[in-house]
């Protein structure tokens, strides 16, 4: 039983589950969809004590979350999901933490801050050098990084992006849905 993720411990297991009573959007339900782990239901331990014999998990598998269709989505397996990808995180330092640890996961990295120069010199070997920019919410985004994203062509998406890449193990375009999208606070 681990109380936090471990790659190594993770990486050397035979096996390794996340137990839960249901899909969530915790910390450690969106670390296990990050690292491809299978989320179970709780009722496979039940059952697998009941009858004394260890049940094959795949029956209790858990959703990896609900769409933004509020149905639930079945749990893809994928790893890598941000492989790649460079976001620049806004938030409090908890959102930060977290998301720089889910990017580094699934195969991307975090970074705080833009890339400076024009767009046309932003790219090496093809790529850009941030490819989005994620925030808690709007009152958590620096109006100056707001604009010089924008400025760069560089996509601001909310969390709800991210926790939907994970859910869905892809990733989504970041207009693809309202609630990608960063929003002014009313």
């Amino acid at each position: 039983v681990l109380q936090e993720y471990n790659a190594e411990l993770v990486s050397s297991a035979s096996v390794c589950l996340l137990i839960a009573g249901k899909c969530r959007r915790t910390e450690k339900y969106l670390l296990c969809l990050a690292a491809g782990l299978p989320c179970v239901s709780h009722v496979w331990v039940r059952d697998s004590c009941l009858q004394n014999k260890l049940f094959d998990f795949h029956t209790y598998l858990l959703p990896a979350g609900h769409g933004l269709n509020k149905l639930p989505v079945t749990w893809s397996g994928k790893t890598n999901i941000f492989f790649g990808l460079e976001v620049m995180i806004c938030g409090r330092e908890k959102f930060k933490n977290m998301w720089s640890f889910l990017l580094k996961v699934a195969g991307g990295r975090a970074v705080f801050k833009l890339p400076t120069g024009n767009p046309g010199h932003l790219v090496i070997s093809g790529r850009k050098l941030c490819d989005y920019v994620m925030s808690e919410d709007m009152s958590f985004l620096p109006e100056s990084i707001a604009e010089k994203a924008t400025a760069l062509n560089i996509p601001l998406v909310s969390r709800e992006w991210g926790m939907q890449c994970l859910i869905h193990g892809v990733i989504h375009k970041h207009d693809a849905h309202a609630l990608f999208q960063l929003l002014k606070p009313k």
